[in-house]
């Protein structure tokens, strides 16, 4: 059967550089399209990585929207999260370390705000007193962020804000009224690590709640997404950092967090948490988990097409690759009736006349394949090259917005798309060209199974 095979690769050597030319296109198409489904794939992986682990347990401003009363003041409404609630996820599997963050809006008598535009100007200690109730939040002048440790804050995470003097705030500085602020409310102030002011705001009842913090650390603003048209207490100039327990007492609340940030030991670990977190008794309908999915969807959307099109691509050319190859067959096929009714009448078996047929095209597609080890990277290349700059062309600009706490963003940092031919991807091609193989052979099969040696010599003899 093997030297049979051989005979006719030789004999038929017009046959088999067609088939070949064939083979060789189809295995450097479908190498291409694997190359560039399995380069999507990390480029989306190191997307995620890029992003971080954190998932962030919020308020559902989607659900607080539907159920709000009509005119309704959205600062009226309540997007505090229960402590009790948030315990909950902190011992599911995955967590490594947990941040709880309260934010509130203060004012004070004793330092003069980063001022972010001329028309800014500071609030009157006494504005709650003219109108008999609790000062209105545009007329704080500063944020008072508190949370468990500075550590873990994203903005520090990725350098967006460096400590300049003295230390970050961690889990020991509970219970104390330390704080850390920006050089340059700092130097307006004449601030320094050590110094010393009171913030206050006041109650549902009009009762001002003072606290005096100290300063142990001086940060810089190194990047910053968007400042433009921020209000004094929006900017991240007049955050001041504190413990969690200080922002609460601020808050006149000690139950309940504006968010927590939950640190996972991996980012792939992101989607089996969620699941394990939608099992708990939270009610989720209220609260909504978020591992920055927005920017991550914009961020990979172009991949994700490009992924899709390597799929789709890739079963188009294994259908009509296998189709093409079995009709070459199938033609060369009526020029061995003869050759084929002889081995038959002399006892060739059929299935052995079939084996014949798979070694003879296997082997071709054998040579196809070692070819294009050589020529499929660069094929792939050409090809993602075409789809990139297409999908660039196309692609929007996307907004960077910071968070409600001055928090900044975390920005993706898209893997460059390197198409590579790996031990992964040989694999793969050449579980496909054994699938196109069999494909191809299976309608010159049938025919062969339906051949009468007698009929065959009989038709040729006449």
């Amino acid at each position: 059967m093997w030297k049979n095979a051989m005979l006719s690769i030789k004999k038929n050597m017009g046959r088999t550089i067609l088939l070949l030319g064939v083979a060789f296109l189809i295995v450097n198409l479908v190498m291409a399209g694997l190359e560039i489904k399995t380069a999507t794939k990390k480029s989306m992986d190191a997307t995620r990585q890029s992003l971080g682990s954190d998932v962030t347990l919020a308020y559902n401003m989607k659900a607080l929207m539907r159920n709000r009363s009509k005119g309704e003041a959205l600062d009226e409404l309540n997007t505090s999260i229960k402590v009790s609630d948030a315990n909950k996820l902190s011992k599911l599997q995955y967590v490594k370390s947990v941040n709880y963050l309260q934010t509130v809006s203060v004012n004070t008598d004793d330092i003069e705000p980063v001022n972010m535009s001329s028309t800014t100007t500071a609030s009157q200690p006494n504005q709650s007193e003219k109108n008999n109730g609790p000062a209105p939040m545009d007329n704080n002048n500063f944020t008072v962020s508190g949370q468990t440790t500075m550590k873990t804050l994203s903005a520090f995470v990725n350098k967006n804000y460096v400590l300049k003097l003295g230390r970050l705030l961690n889990e020991s500085d509970a219970k104390t009224n330390n704080a850390v602020i920006s050089s340059e409310l700092a130097s307006d102030n004449n601030l320094k690590v050590g110094s010393t002011f009171s913030v206050y705001t006041t109650d549902s009842s009009n009762n001002k709640i003072s606290i005096t913090v100290q300063v142990v650390g001086i940060y810089s603003v190194k990047t910053v997404n968007q400042i433009s048209g921020f209000s004094n207490r929006q900017s991240p100039y007049n955050t001041i950092y504190t413990s969690l327990e200080t922002a609460q007492k601020l808050n006149n609340l000690t139950t309940t967090i504006s968010s927590a940030i939950y640190t996972l030991d991996d980012p792939s670990h992101i989607s089996a948490f969620k699941k394990l977190a939608k099992k708990t008794s939270v009610d989720w309908n209220t609260y909504t988990l978020d591992a920055n999915d927005q920017i991550y969807q914009m961020s990979i959307g172009s991949l994700k097409n490009m992924n899709k099109f390597a799929s789709l691509f890739v079963l188009i050319v294994i259908v009509a690759g296998a189709i093409v190859m079995a009709l070459v067959l199938i033609l060369a096929l009526r020029s061995r009736y003869y050759e084929y009714g002889i081995l038959l009448s002399l006892g060739e078996s059929k299935l052995r006349i079939i084996g014949q047929q798979l070694i003879e095209v296997g082997l071709v597609v054998v040579l196809a394949f070692m070819l294009s080890l050589g020529s499929g990277q660069f094929v792939g290349k050409k090809i993602s090259s075409i789809l990139a700059s297409a999908s660039a062309s196309s692609s929007t600009v996307m907004m960077k917005m910071p968070t409600s706490n001055n928090e900044q963003h975390p920005q993706p940092k898209t893997k460059d798309f390197d198409v590579t031919l790996s031990g992964e991807v040989i694999g793969e091609v050449a579980g496909v060209s054994v699938l196109i193989v069999v494909i191809a052979i299976l309608l010159p099969s049938f025919a062969i199974l339906h051949m009468s040696p007698r009929k065959i010599l009989m038709k040729k003899e006449g």
